[in-house]
């Protein structure tokens, strides 16, 4: 039998591994939208180049916060390379928790299929699929945005956490 090696990235070079999903990202302190009604940036994230090398790595996104408690529009984004990958929507009026979780899958070189799932426990669960063309050997901008679409209320939408999983294929 021959032995393979794996690599994933620790954050400055890739490194040796016995395999299975590797944490890439930092944890993440809270953050919510500003007193405006448009699209702030809740959390950050640069995706190292190179990260999907191999047809079938995968790129594992979850993120989760609060919602405030009125009942205006609110729209909690993952982008990657400025396009919106996950894009979840929700009029609540109580504070609830959201999550979103997106998975982009190497499909060839420079393109991607991804699916996104994101709800909470009194929206209904809404779900995308994504075609992407994004640059293999470049840093990918990570960001998830939140945004108050009626309102200029501070703090309806908080991201709480923020987790990204490199799995090689």
């Amino acid at each position: 039998m021959t032995a393979v090696a794996l690599f994933y990235w620790n954050g400055s070079a890739y490194v040796a591994s016995s395999g299975g999903p590797r944490m890439i990202n930092t944890p993440v302190a809270s953050v919510g939208n500003g007193a405006d009604t448009t699209e702030d940036t809740l959390q950050t994230f640069s995706i190292p180049a190179g990260t999907l090398r191999t047809v079938g790595d995968r790129l594992r996104i979850v993120a989760g916060g609060t919602y405030g408690a009125t009942t205006d529009s609110k729209t909690v984004r993952i982008r990657i390379a400025g396009v919106a990958y996950a894009v979840l929507t929700a009029t609540v009026a109580a504070a609830i928790s959201w999550r979103s979780t997106l998975d982009v899958v190497k499909t060839g070189s420079n393109t991607q299929i991804g699916t996104a799932l994101g709800g909470s426990h009194t929206v209904t669960a809404q779900s995308q699929n994504v075609v992407g063309s994004l640059t293999d050997t470049g840093a990918l901008s990570l960001t998830v945005t939140g945004q108050n679409n009626t309102n200029s209320v501070a703090g309806s939408v908080v991201c709480n956490y923020l987790s990204v999983e490199y799995v090689p294929a």
